[in-house]
């Protein structure tokens, strides 16, 4: 088996610790940061209306279902 020259292998090590080294994540700055928060927001927003969605569609179904049985009792009295 044979090993790499010591000379590549040292190059290639030092190319590793180049690339993690600038990889590291710098700080948010202020405008990422607003970024961050206004689509939290909006997410919020979303959520938010879904929910009140779904529950004007239950309250819909509800009052149908009540209508519904309504007709139901009239018909039944004729």
């Amino acid at each position: 088996m044979k090993f790499l020259h010591p000379g590549i292998l040292s190059v290639l090590l030092v190319a590793l610790a180049t690339a993690c080294a600038s990889s590291q994540k710098e700080p948010d700055g202020p405008a990422e940061q607003a970024g961050e928060k206004a689509d939290e927001a909006a997410e919020d927003t979303k959520e938010a209306a879904d929910e009140a969605g779904d529950k004007v569609e239950q309250k819909t179904e509800e009052a149908g279902d009540k209508i519904e049985q309504e007709t139901d009792k009239a018909d039944d009295k004729k």
